[in-house]
């Protein structure tokens, strides 16, 4: 490390530190001991030139002021007549929005750390049963609900609950060969009825129990296809839930669409195609299929594309426009139907090449795009 001695007041007035006295002492010469060692500034990650070495001196550090005004982008003059340092301008637009960001960012990680402070305290003042002791309590439990839920809106139900650090897990299941048909016409309200009984029966059977008030987190479950039909959480008395569509139901309402509306209104054809040159033609139409996500359906008409590539980049959009969204929305209107949805919110539906997968037609916001495919 370097050592120099600093004998000059106009050099002292010429630099800030990092920490500022409140107070000044009376105008007077002092020598001081700076240390240097390649002391460097750094501003977002990126290091900034100076036109004087920082450097320490007692274990603060010094940078010089015209330096860091203009690292800041602020002017800097020295009023030597009254002894004064001048700072004038403000933060750049790009300075704002980084320390916006970083304040942001830290109130993230601040709120993080409380909900993990949060967990934390509750297992520390909710200990974890005994395993033995939990699973006997939660095993006589699952004896009980059968036998009182058993049958209840003509379904065979089966209870698992298993007790988690924080919570108690419960799956209600059923054999979807024998009741599916059955659940599926239940109503929401339905649902949600049964699913409160058995939850608030659970809160009753706990009480004056080690697992009393815990919360309770739990899906239905089909065990014949292997699905979730419905997610939900008990607490507080009050239940809320999320609903699945199984693929199976979705198939079968896809069997059903086919049969009546593509075979019986199409011929199990795409209508009468126009190209621009005149020349007309049609597809076979040799599968359909319906998918969910997040409660949003989409729905695919497979063709047979193998003679009419060509025929359909040459397509005369026009001409055909409406007869194909009248085809695709009554698809759409069968599924808007099944399940209350939007037509134009809820529904999006694609005409594809079934062997290479190529978009044809695209319906979405009961509008249509036209696309090109391979030939």
């Amino acid at each position: 490390m370097k050592h120099k001695k600093l004998t000059s007041l106009v050099a002292l007035s010429a630099i800030v530190a990092t920490s500022i006295a409140p107070t000044y002492a009376s105008s007077s010469v002092k020598y001081l001991e700076a240390h240097y060692n390649n002391i460097r500034v750094m501003l977002n990650d990126q290091y900034k030139d100076t036109s004087i070495e920082p450097f320490i001196v007692d274990g603060t550090t010094y940078v010089g002021l015209r330096d860091l005004a203009t690292i800041f982008n602020i002017d800097a003059e020295w009023d030597g007549a009254n002894q004064l340092v001048i700072l004038e301008g403000s933060w750049t637009a790009d300075m704002e929005r980084y320390y916006e960001l970083e304040l942001f960012t830290n109130r993230l990680y601040i709120a993080e750390l409380e909900e993990k402070i949060a967990q934390y305290e509750y297992i520390l003042n909710n200990p974890v049963i005994e395993d033995a002791k939990a699973e006997n309590i939660l095993s006589n439990l699952e004896s009980a609900l059968e036998s009182y839920f058993l049958e209840d809106y003509g379904i065979e139900w089966e209870f698992v609950l298993t007790q988690k650090s924080s919570y108690i897990d419960l799956l209600v299941q059923f054999d979807g060969r024998d009741f599916l048909d059955t659940y599926d016409d239940l109503r929401t309200s339905e649902i949600r009825s049964f699913l409160t009984d058995v939850c608030e029966y659970i809160m009753d059977e706990l009480e004056d129990t080690e697992l009393e008030g815990m919360i309770i987190k739990g899906d239905v479950y089909d065990y014949d296809d292997k699905e979730i039909l419905t997610s939900f959480v008990y607490e507080k008395d009050s239940l809320s839930f999320s609903q699945y569509v199984s693929t199976y139901l979705l198939s079968a309402l896809a069997e059903d669409i086919y049969d009546d509306i593509i075979i019986d209104e199409y011929d199990e054809e795409l209508p009468e195609l126009l190209t621009d040159r005149g020349y007309r033609f049609w597809m076979d139409v040799v599968d359909l299929y319906i998918e969910e996500d997040d409660d949003f359906y989409t729905f695919t008409v497979e063709v047979d594309v193998s003679r009419y590539a060509s025929y359909w980049n040459d397509i005369d959009e026009d001409e055909v426009y409406y007869d194909l969204r009248d085809f695709m929305e009554d698809i759409g209107s069968e599924i808007a139907t099944a399940y209350s949805l939007s037509l134009r919110y809820d529904i999006a539906g694609y005409i594809i090449d079934e062997d290479s997968g190529d978009i044809l037609l695209e319906y979405e916001n009961r509008d249509l795009t036209f696309e090109t495919i391979s030939e």
